[in-house]
């Protein structure tokens, strides 16, 4: 198949394969995902085209890459992590070496671009999956990292095998092994940080609430959930979708919650924008989401930031300016931020 024929028909399943999804708005949504997870209807026409294009840029050269990954849709893109995922569990139900390559490969074209704290889940379970099939695990991810694009997917291709076992182990991520009547899988035992308690025999602990989340988070975490935030919002002009800004809100909430507003100003800005540029009612999205963080000075500038002065909550306040990427609609950082 041509590159531009696999490029166009993928783009067009994948459309197709998002058009009745719904996301997630709140913790309690998220917590019932991983209770009762969606049964996924399965393409072969789109699981066919996305192989295909991992083999094709598998064997080209950079430029061809690079052209691949900037012609894709962003469901198209996102759809790798879960193929990748896919590859993970397959490679040891067929004992198939070759599919854990083609599951690195995916996650290369994928690049993060959604959430790259899920790319590294999926990273986890290859890992883990190469390991139980005797592979140089070192080789064959190295291998995949001198086709990444530099950024987070390729140090963490690069770092992983190195890292610490007990912090490359499936435990450090919340996963297990189990075999189900399909054969091997692998399944979430807690989530991230929406742990309900210890997964045996002893009482589960009543549900937290979000105040309670965000106050136990770590540095990282924290961080990891304010930079999703940023992205929320230029994931929602892209889409046209007011959901993602009110999931960037809630991630800000639980994320920023616990630390000096300082740090999540810019992510507000960001979401305050997106806001108003699809429309939303701004005021009503803020005070809401402001429910889901711990009472503070980052509840208080979100329910207030909408009621600033226009000058004081536009971009150019905090060095931000719309730009226009080969992959849509972004935000751009003028000068450095001096905030933490």
């Amino acid at each position: 198949m041509r590159v531009d024929d696999a490029i166009e028909h993928l783009n067009q399943f994948a459309e197709e394969s998002v058009k009745d999804q719904v996301p997630m708005r709140t913790t309690e949504e998220v917590l019932d995902f991983f209770k009762n997870p969606p049964k996924r209807a399965y393409s072969v026409p789109l699981e066919e085209v996305r192989s295909s294009v991992v083999k094709i840029f598998g064997m080209a050269d950079e430029k061809v890459r690079h052209a691949i990954t900037s012609r894709l849709s962003v469901n198209a893109r996102n759809g790798f992590l879960e193929y990748a995922a896919a590859m993970s569990v397959l490679a040891v139900r067929t004992q198939a070496q070759p599919l854990i390559e083609q599951g690195l490969i995916a996650l290369v074209i994928e690049g993060g671009s959604q959430d790259w704290r899920d790319s590294i889940l999926v990273l986890a379970k290859l890992y883990n999956s190469a390991a139980k099939l005797g592979m140089d695990t070192q080789k064959v991810f190295e291998k995949a990292a001198s086709i990444a694009e530099p950024g987070v997917i390729k140090k963490e291709l690069n770092g992983f095998p190195r890292r610490r076992p007990e912090d490359r182990d499936l435990k450090a991520f919340r996963q297990a092994e189990e075999i189900t009547k399909e054969g091997f899988a692998y399944k979430q035992v807690l989530p991230w940080s929406l742990a309900q308690g210890p997964v045996n025999e002893t009482p589960a602990r009543p549900v937290e609430t979000s105040q309670q989340i965000s106050a136990r988070l770590t540095r990282p975490q924290q961080d990891s959930l304010i930079t999703a935030a940023g992205t929320d919002a230029v994931l929602a002009v892209r889409e046209q979708s007011p959901k993602l800004v009110e999931r960037g809100l809630e991630h800000l909430a639980l994320g920023g919650g616990a630390l000096d507003s300082s740090h999540s100003m810019v992510a507000l800005a960001k979401l305050h924008h997106a806001a108003l540029k699809l429309g939303m009612n701004a005021q009503l999205a803020f005070a809401e989401a402001a429910r889901r963080a711990p009472p503070g000075d980052l509840q208080t500038e979100m329910i207030r930031f909408p009621l600033r002065e226009p000058k004081d909550r536009d971009l150019a306040a905090f060095n931000l300016q719309e730009h226009i990427t080969e992959s849509g609609f972004a935000y751009k950082q003028l000068i450095p931020s001096t905030r933490p």
